[in-house]
């Protein structure tokens, strides 16, 4: 399943604020047409109605393109770092902790 919600965001040209689709997860067999938006990065873009100004909102996405075995988790450069340290954790716990403590979930 795909999800999203709606954040406001400030243009930095005439600080009007606006509402913003920022996608949380995609599911591409449910919505096909998301992949061409991940792909030209226009899920990415925002364009102020007061001015027409456009630009980039950097933000986390889990890209899930089911049909082709993909599984993509998106991060700006500047969460790089955190995020490798989150699932590199997430890794060592699954190699300390006992095979019986997990089995059967």
């Amino acid at each position: 399943m795909s999800r999203h919600h709606i954040e406001k965001v400030t243009c930095p040209s005439c600080h009007h604020e606006g509402d913003f689709e920022l996608w949380d997860s995609i599911n591409t067999a449910l919505d096909p047409e998301m992949k061409e938006k991940v792909l030209n990065q226009s899920i990415f873009l925002y364009t102020c109605p007061s001015c027409g100004e456009t630009f980039r909102l950097n933000y986390s996405t889990l890209y899930h393109q089911m049909e082709d075995l993909v599984m993509i988790y998106l991060v700006p450069e500047s969460e790089v770092k955190k995020t490798y340290e989150i699932f590199y954790e997430k890794m060592l716990w699954l190699i300390i902790v006992p095979k019986s403590t997990y089995t059967g979930l």
